[in-house]
């Protein structure tokens, strides 16, 4: 009986070591549960965002077929067709051939004519861009505008103009697919005997332009198609962001899992924990939804000149959409984590609900 009560207090005195080992390895201090914490919600939003610019807008086959509803939206048909009315009335010359072409007493009319003549080519122009060679056209100018866009901002050889440091996008294809059906509709409104080249599939645009004016028996200005979406402070800006979100598209996102499970692995209490991160995650989605639709607003309105006003505005607003719809799947996850940590410790009110049974 001895020998049994020496051994006793050593066989008790083991689990309350282990208990101490498991606590101190465990417990943080409070404000370092909360850096952690903020750090890890701070990740997974800046990993999200990441991870969508580089997925969304920096992949030429997903923007494309993102921004697809640009080419038919009303407002940027209407702004394009009056910008190749404007073009095209300007490099056929139309003000000083109607003068010449009508009598002294009658040029009074030549202000009237050219207007004229001006909303003929814009509904012609209109109608292109209606029309499924339009669309295709617009598609193929999409892809090879944002194919040479990414290239540019990733310091690579580009096919989009850079003149002068600022970003421009050339409608050239397009002003002559329009000139082309101008032909057809009035031969008279076109030099006789000029051959419209195809441009839809043109590489070289300053080649392209030479061609078409050598064609048109006229001389084009440099910039005639050319519309200018960023000047040169914001494009530099844009390729120092491009090389940031490269290097952080994998790293991010691991950094992040990272924190997650050290959070979790040195927390007191797992459920609070739990709960701290679902909450404060949902919160920082709700705060970048708010900022987000702020962001895209001010650079649709700091844009001023048609038609790159209404195509920046209606590529603002698809990218609106298919960001809101991501950054709402975030807002829920981390809604979701919060509730079901709350809900694992039995509130007072669910355990009414839910009474423990004997065999729980």
């Amino acid at each position: 009986m001895a020998s049994a009560n020496e051994h006793q207090p050593e066989q008790q005195a083991t689990p309350p070591r282990a208990s101490r080992t498991q606590t101190s390895r465990r417990t943080l201090p409070a404000w370092l549960s909360v850096v952690l914490v903020i750090l890890t919600c701070i990740g997974a939003l800046a990993s999200t965002l990441v991870i969508w610019v580089e997925a969304t807008m920096l992949d030429t086959d997903r923007f494309v077929a993102l921004v697809a509803p640009v080419g038919s939206d009303p407002q940027v048909i209407a702004s394009v067709s009056q910008y190749a009315a404007d073009q095209v009335v300007t490099a056929l010359d139309i003000q000083n051939r109607t003068a010449n072409a009508l009598p002294i007493d009658g040029r009074f009319l030549t202000g009237p004519l050219e207007r004229v003549v001006h909303d003929f080519v814009q509904t012609r122009t209109e109608d292109l861009l209606n029309s499924d060679q339009g669309q295709a056209l617009w598609q193929t100018q999409v892809r090879r505008v944002h194919a040479g866009l990414v290239a540019l901002l990733r310091g690579q050889t580009s096919t989009i103009g850079n003149a002068n440091g600022a970003l421009t996008v050339d409608l050239l294809p397009v002003l002559a697919a329009t000139l082309s059906r101008l032909q057809q509709a009035a031969p008279g409104l076109i030099p006789f005997g000029a051959t419209i080249p195809d441009l839809s599939a043109a590489q070289n645009l300053a080649q392209a332009r030479q061609e078409l004016a050598q064609a048109l028996g006229v001389a084009l200005a440099p910039d005639f198609g050319v519309i200018t979406l960023a000047q040169s402070d914001t494009l530099r800006t844009a390729q120092r962001i491009v090389s940031i979100l490269d290097a952080l598209q994998i790293i991010l996102p691991l950094v992040t899992l990272a924190l997650a499970i050290l959070t979790l692995w040195l927390a007191a209490d797992r459920r609070q924990t739990l709960l701290l991160l679902g909450g404060v995650t949902a919160a920082l989605f709700l705060v970048a939804i708010l900022v987000a639709q702020l962001v895209l607003g001010s650079v649709s309105a700091a844009i001023t000149a048609s038609p790159a006003r209404e195509i920046v505005a209606s590529l603002a607003g698809l990218l609106w959409a298919n960001l809101l719809e991501t950054l709402v799947v975030g807002l829920f996850v981390g809604l979701v984590v919060a509730l079901g940590a709350y809900l694992a410790g039995r509130p007072a009110w669910l355990a009414r609900l839910l009474p423990k049974t004997d065999a729980d």
